[in-house]
């Protein structure tokens, strides 16, 4: 008796993914929406599609400023908690920080809200900052802050501290970020004189829920299911 031959598959052809220019997420090849970060440099549909986004950025590696894991999209968000997220979720400032494409330009007066930095930084959590993005204005040269700003089209760039001194180095700034698909906010003295197309955050949040509260709300999950509704289409 003749050994049996085993029948050998075709070699499977290997597709060298489109390369993007920056983190986020992103509509793939297949028209369907993905995460794109470190964590999933080939991108996360959150359908659980087998098919392949068709994009990569894989040659961005360890520049990406978010660290969202869309395996929490499998466990659901605590009912109370997400009660209390949704109590102060329509507020304007909690609608820039919200970890999907966006784009905008903001400016929050720093006196409207007291503690201005712990509020933003908590709502940051939003977008599972692996660095975070809420920090003076003074503190990075503006050419990291520009090259930081073309990374991603989510989590929000906030600079706070903006002064009308800062004139010169913020019309810089706006040149770029008009261009790009990232939010940014300045947060600054209301004497700041800035363009028309940079909209005003009026915001109450401080009245809607208190800081503490917001602080326990476990918010790296609550955004992780933001970004899947957002991909999945859910409004």
């Amino acid at each position: 008796m003749q050994p049996t031959t085993l029948a050998q598959s075709p070699p499977t052809q290997f597709i060298e993914p489109s390369i993007l220019n920056l983190y986020g997420v992103h509509k793939g090849k297949n028209g369907v929406k993905h995460l794109f970060q470190d964590l999933c440099p080939r991108g996360w549909n959150f359908f659980g599609l087998q098919e392949d986004s068709g994009y990569s950025v894989k040659s961005l590696r360890n520049g990406c400023s978010h660290a969202i894991n869309p395996v929490l999209t499998h466990r659901p968000v605590a009912d109370k908690h997400l009660e209390t997220f949704q109590s102060f979720s329509d507020d304007p400032l909690v609608q820039a920080m919200l970890p999907v494409p966006n784009g905008k330009v903001y400016f929050l007066d720093e006196t409207i809200l007291d503690n201005h930095v712990e509020w933003l930084s908590c709502l940051e959590r939003l977008n599972s900052p692996l660095h975070s993005w809420v920090k003076p204005f003074w503190s990075s040269p503006l050419r990291k802050i520009i090259t930081h700003l073309e990374k991603t089209n989510i989590h929000p760039m906030v600079l706070t501290g903006v002064k009308p001194t800062d004139a010169m180095d913020i019309a810089k700034l706006l040149e770029h970020a008009i261009r790009v698909p990232r939010t940014l906010i300045l947060v600054g003295d209301p004497s700041v004189v800035l363009p028309k197309y940079v909209a005003r955050l009026d915001t109450k949040i401080d009245q809607k829920v208190a800081l503490s509260t917001m602080i326990k709300l476990p918010l790296e999950h609550i955004g992780a299911h933001l970004v899947s509704e957002h991909c999945q289409g859910v409004e």
